[in-house]
C-alpha cells in the first residue's frame, strides 16, 4: 500500500485532485488533517517537534550510559 500526501489550501467544499485518478474505481481511506503554520510562516512539521526550539545535541549518538555500567558485556 502507497500513502499520497497533498498539501492544499481549501477553498471550498469541493476538492478536486487529478493526482487520484489511477485510484479511480478503488477502495480508498482519506484522512484531512488541519496543518498548523509554525512562526516563521511555514508549514510546522509534526515529525522534527524540536526544530527551531533552544534544544540541542552535542553528540546524539553517544551512549547513554558508560560501557562500564552495562551488566549484557559481562
Amino acid at each position: 500500500m502507497k500513502a499520497i500526501r497533498i498539501r492544499k489550501r481549501i477553498k471550498s467544499d469541493t476538492l478536486k485532485l487529478p493526482q487520484l485518478k489511477k485510484l479511480v474505481g478503488k477502495d480508498v481511506e482519506l484522512l484531512i488533517v488541519a496543518t498548523e503554520i509554525a512562526k516563521n510562516g511555514r508549514l510546522a512539521d509534526r515529525r522534527f517537534p524540536l526544530r527551531g526550539t533552544e534544544y540541542s545535541f552535542d553528540d546524539p549518538f553517544s551512549p547513554a550510559v558508560p560501557a562500564k555500567d552495562w551488566d549484557a558485556n559481562k
